[in-house]
């Protein structure tokens, strides 16, 4: 049983209802219908409306606002170059005139190409097809341009009705995604913890391979460990940021309502983690070369050499507990000092005399530090509260 999940699934299904009473119980709405021929089957019944609204829902609630946006803005522009483009096929501003078959279809190549050739960016990643930024609204003005001028074309309804009944059901279906997409519960994609569970697994990791090593290898076999390495990791780390890319997109509604873009520390630091996955990953395939039985008869068993010592066991089992904080933070206890018990030798003297030794210590306090920097990074980054943030506030002095 989750609460959240199931308040979230009322409030789509509460947009499907209301689209459907709409249609049913408000007569000044129910208007806009155009019969098919077929007995009580209408455009607006076949469920234009109730289909652009389960179609603009997105993950995330700025996803779906902005998304909701390019639909609204797609929408009305489409109508009115599909209500254009019926007149000048039919060489008539008049209702009846039929449309010139040849030109409608040089009509919707022109203006479906021209559109496309928009619609994606420049150079090779026009093969991702349309731009996430701002293609959107451009595939949706093409879509409703096309059906707008098509159905003029079989002769359904008359021009200015079948525009109204398009443009009409689509806005009403998107206006109320974008509604009931910013109610709560919501998910927010500019939200850092999505980014901090991303970091705690990759940090768990991280542990999981120096406390093996600390343990000699005893517990899981060594293939076993390798299969489950970074799964957990890489699994956060695709979701948080394809829910940050998710919310990110639509440069022109970020500049407007700063609220709904991604902090440019959170987008600067989920790059940065992106960088210390590989690093772990590296740090894993050294480990696995110090564990093969050549480089033992060649090097000497790192592993004896790591417990035996105890200033470097000190030092391995400090960052354990350090990364493993009982409330979940990282706790820094700044660099390797060089208090020793009696007839310890240095740390620094230990890792100079092996430089396979002080190769794995330094991996080993290089990655403990950018876990410590990755965290404060992400703890400064603000959670934002959506409806706290759109009230307009004063420009700061000294601020442009």
């Amino acid at each position: 049983w989750n609460l959240r999940q199931f308040l979230w699934c009322c409030k789509l299904t509460a947009g499907f209802v209301t689209l459907l009473g709409m249609e049913v119980f408000w007569p000044a709405y129910a208007n806009f219908e155009i019969e098919t021929g077929n007995p009580g089957v209408t455009h607006l019944y076949a469920g234009w409306a109730l289909t652009c609204y389960g179609a603009l829902w997105t993950p995330t609630m700025e996803g779906t606002t902005k998304k909701g946006f390019q639909r609204i803005l797609g929408t009305a522009i489409g109508g009115f170059i599909g209500w254009i483009g019926a007149m000048v096929c039919s060489g008539s501003s008049s209702d009846d005139a039929p449309l010139n078959p040849y030109g409608t279809v040089a009509w919707l190549t022109a203006v479906s190409t021209i559109g496309a050739y928009f619609a994606v960016e420049p150079g090779m990643a026009a093969f991702k097809g349309a731009g996430y930024d701002h293609g959107m609204a451009i595939i949706y003005c093409l879509m409703v341009h096309a059906l707008v001028v098509i159905d003029v074309f079989v002769g359904k309804a008359s021009k200015g009705d079948i525009v109204a009944n398009r443009v009409v059901a689509t806005l009403t279906g998107a206006a109320l995604a974008t509604l009931f997409g910013a109610i709560p519960p919501v998910v927010r994609g500019t939200d850092p913890r999505h980014a901090m569970e991303y970091l705690q697994a990759l940090r768990n990791d991280f542990v999981s391979l120096l406390q093996r090593f600390l343990d000699r290898g005893d517990g899981v076999p060594l293939a076993t460990f390798k299969k489950q390495f970074l799964v957990d990791a890489s699994s956060k780390r695709e979701a948080a940021s394809y829910l940050l890319r998710d919310a990110g997109a639509l440069k022109i509604v970020n500049d407007a309502l700063p609220c709904l873009a991604a902090d440019p520390a959170l987008l600067f630091e989920m790059s940065r983690m992106t960088t210390t996955e590989a690093f772990v990953n590296l740090f894993f395939s050294f480990s696995e070369y110090l564990s093969k039985d050549e480089t033992i008869e060649v090097i000497g068993d790192t592993h004896s050499l790591l417990v035996s010592e105890t200033e470097v066991r000190k030092r391995v089992v400090t960052i354990v507990s350090g990364l493993r904080h009982e409330n979940g933070t990282i706790m820094n206890d700044g660099s390797p000092k060089e208090e020793k018990e009696s007839g310890d030798r240095p740390l620094h003297e230990i890792i100079e005399g092996n430089s396979t030794l002080s190769i794995y210590m330094r991996l080993t306090e290089a990655l403990y530090q950018r876990f410590i920097a990755h965290e404060a990074a992400l703890n400064a980054v603000p959670v934002t509260r959506f409806y706290k943030d759109l009230q307009f506030r004063a420009p700061q002095k000294g601020s442009s």
